[in-house]
């Protein structure tokens, strides 16, 4: 009978439980993505397209050549969704449990400095987390050029000040946000 797990994950609890376990795999996957990323610093960078089946075109080709490798793509896609289902479910039923009135103090022992600035700042770090993920995944999932080249495409796009901007907000200041509050 799986009626106790129904409700454990429908309680309070049991949805934040589900953010927990849905973060702590999206921590795996950046992990991972760090570790991958880092092989733009491999022997490519002596030149856009020199060395095609080194650093991180090998990388990519690599991982495209993975069997099932959409089914991980899709694994990733729905620990994303699952992660802002809940937490927006978690939001909404705490303002609806708060109603219109406000605390009254709003500091407390665990929110203090850098860790209460993440806190506070979490709903819009997670929108602007969002859109930074929906721009990169678009700028390097389904916007690559015809030639695969991945580190030259890199070199395009942070070569826009917009965009090197951006990454340097989205991928530092804002994920590193969210990781330390997630893993404080």
């Amino acid at each position: 009978d799986v009626s106790w797990l129904v409700r454990t994950l429908s309680s309070g609890i049991g949805k934040k439980l589900v953010v927990g376990l849905s973060g702590l795999f999206l921590v795996g996957f950046i992990l991972v993505h760090l570790i991958g990323n880092l092989t733009i610093y491999g022997t490519e960078a002596e030149g856009v397209g020199a060395g095609m089946d080194t650093g991180i075109n090998a990388y990519a080709q690599s991982l495209h050549a993975i069997p099932g490798f959409i089914a991980v793509e899709i694994l990733l896609l729905i620990g994303f969704l699952v992660h802002i289902g809940m937490v927006v479910r978690l939001i909404l039923r705490n303002r609806q449990a708060r109603g219109d009135t406000r605390y009254a103090v709003r500091a407390s022992k665990g929110t203090s400095g850098f860790r209460g600035l993440t806190s506070r700042l979490m709903n819009i770090s997670g929108i602007l987390l969002l859109l930074f993920i929906v721009v990169h995944v678009w700028q390097v999932r389904f916007n690559m050029p015809e030639d695969h080249n991945l580190f030259g495409h890199l070199q395009g796009i942070l070569t826009n000040p917009l965009f090197a901007a951006l990454y340097i907000v989205g991928s530092l200041l804002v994920l590193g946000s969210a990781l330390s509050y997630a893993l404080y």
